[in-house]
């Protein structure tokens, strides 16, 4: 078995445990995706020299999957992820984590995994 064979499994191993169905909404297309959550701590300096701590609630979904309109798009600044957290329905917003940085990054080398950084709006 290759690497990339055992992350791959590794990967839909989680999806199936811990996976959750959202829902990704770029303009007036929509996809449900699976997904698994989890969230990100970064840092950044802000203008008065202070450090900046932000923390992003991350969607963790099969790039393939990542969908909008039919075909498989990169995440994109003001892409809406909608997920049900206690019988209620929030949107999180795509968003960079910092300014100049990405608002997703690959998980893996062969660019199956995206990690989608989001805030609650």
């Amino acid at each position: 078995m290759s690497f990339a064979s055992a992350i791959a499994g590794a990967f839909a191993t989680l999806a199936s445990a811990e996976g959750k169905t959202v829902t990704v909404d770029r303009g007036s297309s929509s996809v449900d995706v699976t997904a698994v959550v989890g969230e990100s701590e970064h840092e950044d300096i802000g203008p008065d020299g202070f450090p900046v701590v932000t923390v992003t609630r991350d969607f963790l979904i099969a790039a393939a999957d990542y969908a909008p309109g039919g075909s498989a798009v990169e995440p994109a600044r003001g892409d809406q992820i909608t997920e049900t957290i206690d019988g209620t329905s929030k949107t999180f917003e795509v968003c960079p984590t910092a300014a100049g940085q990405a608002c997703f990054r690959y998980m893996d080398a062969a660019r199956t995994r995206l990690r989608v950084h989001t805030v609650e709006i």
